[in-house]
């Protein structure tokens, strides 16, 4: 495999599995902080704590799924060495 089709994949698995999903929380806690408060900027269909609860439990998965990732990329790694 070249250089340059790993930094492609690379950049490719960044793309899809960290970023994206870090955006979709990061807006998730944008609009929680929005409609949070004694003047909020924004009304929200739903309870403000509710979102956030919804957030951190993305949060959560979000780290676990990574961690996951991460173990399995050692394992292979190992596994190609022996």
């Amino acid at each position: 495999m070249s250089q340059s089709h790993r930094e492609r994949s690379f950049r490719s698995y960044l793309s899809r599995r960290v970023v994206v999903p870090w955006l979709v929380i990061g807006v998730l806690l944008l609009i929680v902080a929005a409609g949070s408060g004694s003047d909020p900027w924004i009304s929200l269909p739903v309870d403000p704590l509710l979102a956030l609860g919804v957030a951190h439990l993305l949060v959560l998965w979000k780290i676990l799924t990574t961690l996951q990732s991460i173990e399995q990329s050692i394992e292979d790694e190992t596994q190609t060495e022996y």
